[in-house]
């Protein structure tokens, strides 16, 4: 995997020097971002196959997640922009039980 990654950010670095050269992008704006969020499950199963439980039937549940990383935005025009990021997300949730 990490090295389809590399690979990626490869292909994309060298296109932008290409693309940058012939004057179509402006300078890059380099950064960091993060984010945080609230995630809802909604479940009606009573049980997974091969898995033994003592629930009679799963309902849903609540977790969080976060995300965090940094990116590089290439300003095409005044109006658009090309924005590119590495991602690192975690999310967590937990079941209920009806």
């Amino acid at each position: 995997m990490s090295k389809r990654i590399v690979l990626i950010f490869t292909i994309v670095f060298l296109t932008y020097l290409q693309v940058y050269s012939e004057g179509l992008f402006s300078e890059p704006e380099i950064g960091f971002y993060g984010a945080y969020g609230l995630s809802f499950q909604a479940a009606n199963f009573q049980k997974l196959p091969g898995v033994s439980s003592c629930c009679p039937n799963y309902s849903g549940g609540f977790g969080s997640a976060f995300s965090l990383g940094p990116l590089l935005k290439f300003n095409i025009s005044p109006n658009v922009f090309l924005d590119t990021r590495i991602l690192y997300h975690i999310s967590s949730g937990l079941m209920n039980k009806s």
